[in-house]
């Protein structure tokens, strides 16, 4: 664990090409899921925490919303970026952390966003632990996250060509190992129903392939995240469904969705058939 924080920490720090795709992600990347954030945190006076501010767009966002946002990277080359970005408004607090250790005094924030965070994390449990010390009472932690154990990611590898040409690692490299990871994650996702323990599951990161979710080492999952705030008494929201639920270039796709949707089929079915979750955990 310690050889792979290090090597994060190089990488975040030092690979030019990582910051400039972060850089090409534009504020209507984000905006339907911080639509739902300020939904959800209506006190304006509230002190938010964004974990995983990257180049810090989402920071700035809340900024304008809240009275105090404090944003937080492991990569001290992106919080000096983010600060430089501020403007005017409400001036975010950026500092280089650890989700795994947060500099952050127990029980002292209103609310807490991971976007596209979690995934990325070498220690998941140590962070939720932190999370929840960090949190106040009716606190909310609002986490969007890509599903990286839905077979739906190896099955749009498999009818799209152009995906397999650009296979995502947790796409398949081929047809054969689409259908592997296919089955995989369907035998992962059925124990973790059935199983009592929470398991996080990890790989091996390819700090070498710039783009997609290479990097990601924690193959992250809703299941996990629910079961462990389950403990905890949270008040648990899937929020999956709200969020983009029509998204895609597939007509015919987008009206099978648009119709589970409004039937509530999709919010009947346990198992999140979509490739990414959003989820909203209130403390109680």
């Amino acid at each position: 664990m310690r050889v792979l924080k290090e090597e994060q920490k190089l990488f975040y720090n030092n690979q030019e090409a990582y910051k400039e795709n972060l850089g090409k992600l534009d504020i209507g990347w984000y905006e339907s899921c911080m639509k739902l954030f300020l939904h959800h945190l209506p006190n304006k006076h509230a002190i938010v925490l964004d974990i995983g501010c990257g180049l810090g767009k989402t920071t700035q966002y809340l900024a304008k919303k809240y009275k105090i946002v404090i944003g937080i990277d492991y990569s001290l080359k992106f919080c000096i970026y983010s600060k430089e970005l501020v403007k005017s408004g409400n001036s975010p607090v950026h500092i280089n952390g650890d989700a795994c250790f947060l500099p952050v005094k127990n029980e002292s924030v209103d609310a807490i966003l991971v976007y596209s965070t979690i995934e990325h994390l070498y220690d998941v449990e140590g962070a939720l632990e932190e999370m929840h010390r960090v949190i106040k009472k009716y606190g909310i932690i609002f986490i969007h996250m890509p599903n990286l154990l839905s077979p739906l990611r190896p099955l749009k590898a498999i009818v799209s060509r152009e995906r397999l040409r650009h296979p995502k690692p947790e796409s398949g490299r081929n047809f054969l190992h689409s259908i592997y990871l296919i089955l995989r994650d369907i035998f992962v996702i059925f124990k973790k129903y059935a199983s009592r323990n929470i398991a996080f599951m990890y790989r091996e990161p390819n700090f070498e392939i710039i783009e997609g979710d290479y990097d990601a080492v924690y193959l992250s999952s809703p299941i996990d995240i629910k079961k462990y705030f389950q403990r905890r008494n949270y008040e648990i929201k899937d929020l999956t469904y709200i969020y983009r639920p029509y998204s895609g270039n597939n007509k015919i796709m987008r009206g099978i969705k648009w119709l589970m949707c409004k039937t509530g089929i999709l919010q009947m079915i346990k198992m999140s058939p979509g490739t990414y979750s959003t989820l909203l955990l209130r403390k109680g």
